[in-house]
């Protein structure tokens, strides 16, 4: 919201919203929600510390993928829209457009 402008039109009657583009800030799993069995009894599926970090970051791009076709982007800036043009009902003589 920082990188939002502003402005109204030249008839007075409209408010215009520039909005910056809708991008995802941080896709991090986070560190307290993974358990690491004992490695050293694991015949079944064996894995390393050090490969840990690599599934993570693999895992990590794969959801963001997955939000991304989700349509995660499109949500954002629909629910961003909402809630700013919910805030300027208060102007209810102004038309607000978003660009």
């Amino acid at each position: 919201m920082d990188e939002m402008k502003s402005r109204i039109s030249l008839d007075g009657k409209k408010i215009i919203i520039v909005l910056p583009e809708i991008k995802v800030l941080s896709n991090t799993i986070d560190q307290s929600s993974i358990k690491v069995l004992d490695e050293k009894n694991n015949p079944l599926n064996p894995i390393k510390s050090g490969e840990l970090s690599e599934e993570m970051s693999v895992a990590e791009e794969e959801q963001l993928q997955k939000a991304l076709n989700s349509g995660l982007l499109e949500k954002a800036e629909e629910g961003t829209k909402k809630a700013i043009t919910k805030q300027l009902l208060v102007f209810d003589d102004y038309e607000v457009i978003f660009k």
